[in-house]
């Protein structure tokens, strides 16, 4: 019998959509044998997966896909990493770095969302309670907590991320 692996997934502790206990459960469903959380720039979520892992008889694969600016080539890289050790104090240093980064654009620019009227009934402290335990927040954190409030559903999601992050991101 062979065994598969799904070696990229990301969880809602980045910017996908499931938890790392409901990925597992997909993954199962799925026939796979082994599961990788690669979430962006955090590994917030794989003491979790490995947990449902174990659970549920399948390996656990540790990872992140990491954000890689390339100044010379005015581009940004996604490169996925497994099996290293995040507790490494320089690897624990730079993930921490990439989650305050992402987290404070997030932040900026939801702030500017409230300005200029783009988004109403919410506060950023309702958006960090939603999003409790996550370290590495983006504008789906923003819009899940918005749809949890009841303010937008799926089908404002473009509008949303165009008029509030899509191409503003660049400015902070």
């Amino acid at each position: 019998m062979k065994h598969y692996a799904n070696l990229h997934s990301h969880s809602t502790h980045s910017d996908g959509v499931f938890t790392p206990d409901e990925l597992v459960a997909v993954a199962k469903s799925e026939g796979y044998g082994a599961l990788a959380l690669t979430d962006h720039d955090t590994v917030s979520g794989c003491s979790e997966l490995k947990a449902a892992c174990e659970k549920a008889g399948l390996e656990s694969i540790f990872g992140a896909e990491f954000s890689s600016p390339c100044p010379e080539l005015k581009a940004h890289f996604h490169i996925v990493g497994f099996d290293f050790d995040p507790n490494y104090a320089p690897m624990r240093t730079y993930l921490q770095g990439l989650s305050e980064s992402e987290s404070h654009q997030t932040e900026v620019l939801f702030r500017r969302g409230i300005e200029n009227g783009f988004l109403q009934g919410i506060s950023w402290e309702e958006v960090l309670d939603y999003n409790r335990g996550i370290t590495w927040l983006c504008n789906e954190h923003v819009f899940r907590a918005l749809k949890h409030k009841g303010l937008v559903v799926d089908l404002d999601y473009p509008r949303f991320f165009e008029t509030v992050y899509g191409a503003h991101r660049g400015e902070v």
